[in-house]
């Protein structure tokens, strides 16, 4: 649980289109589908990896670069929190 309480996202950029300009919305998430997000993540960074060996050293591999902080599901989170904070203007279409 530390693990995905780690890389789970608390934000989505949901898309609305007013006239011909899209905005992408910040939206706050809910703990079930925060942590949801953060399965999915891991799952998608294990199927991307380089790393050979079986699955469960690939798992295994991910999840002790979450913990050692070198993983690039940080990445991925400071991103999606720096595209929120620039379109907190929009917060109110919501």
């Amino acid at each position: 649980m530390f693990i995905l309480n780690e890389i789970r996202p608390c934000i989505l950029l949901k898309s609305l289109r007013l006239g011909s300009v899209v905005y992408q919305i910040p939206t706050p998430l809910v703990l079930r589908k925060q942590l949801n997000m953060a399965i999915k993540l891991i799952i998608n960074s294990i199927k991307l990896t380089k790393y050979v060996g079986t699955i469960e050293k690939k798992i295994e591999h991910e999840l002790f670069l979450i913990l050692s902080g070198k993983s690039s599901l940080y990445k991925v989170n400071s991103t999606l929190y720096h595209t929120a904070s620039n379109a907190r203007a929009f917060a109110h279409y919501r």
